[in-house]
């Protein structure tokens, strides 16, 4: 499945694929460390870097090609505190408590285990920090059929996970849950929702 998602997003690497604003909500502020996830080609990542300088951003994504634009803009640009990091979202290569905010675009659909990424999330995460994630969910279960059709996860279609069951991984994985903006759609005949999610990370 790797191979279709990575290859849909080689193909419009010079699109910036979104499902919500997160630096208007995302409360960044210089000095801060932020992770962004499914970073593409970079340009949230560029732009988060320059409201937070002289702090970090980091941005990770499974796809070579698009990481290597990102690096080419941030250069252009002359921006000088951002990373680019080849991984999986399901195992962040980075050791616990690294990031004060991590922020995330359409991208934790295409993740077969949602409740894995966001325990990786609040790992990663330092004491009370937040996520600001923007993602489809389904309002409906999606057929059997559909969840094992490889292209239509890489369309953004078949890993939407149900509303539902998508927040509460999220409270499963240890996180004050706030949606600060739900937008209903439909996609391929059926009921989708796009949210935008903060997730403060709980004390244990």
């Amino acid at each position: 499945m790797l191979e279709k998602i990575i290859a849909r997003y080689e193909k419009e690497s010079g699109e910036g694929l979104s499902c919500g604003n997160n630096l208007a909500v995302g409360s960044l502020k210089p000095g801060m460390t932020v992770l962004d996830l499914g970073c593409g080609n970079g340009q949230e990542t560029i732009k988060a870097a320059k409201i937070v300088a002289p702090g970090l951003v980091v941005g990770l994504d499974i796809t070579e090609k698009l990481l290597e634009k990102g690096l080419r803009q941030a250069k252009e640009q002359g921006v000088n505190n951002v990373l680019f990091v080849r991984g999986e979202i399901e195992h962040l290569p980075f050791i616990a408590e690294s990031f004060d905010v991590i922020l995330s675009n359409c991208a934790l659909n295409h993740a077969r285990d949602k409740l894995k990424v966001y325990q990786e999330i609040y790992r990663v995460l330092k004491a009370d920090g937040y996520f600001v994630v923007s993602d489809p969910v389904s309002l409906v279960e999606l057929p059997p059929e559909i969840k094992k059709d490889e292209e239509l996860w890489a369309q953004c279609f078949a890993g939407a996970e149900e509303e539902s069951k998508y927040l509460r991984y999220i409270e499963e994985a240890g996180f004050k849950l706030e949606i600060l903006k739900r937008r209903e759609y439909q996609k391929n005949g059926y009921p989708f929702a796009s949210l935008t999610i903060k997730g403060t990370k709980k004390r244990r």
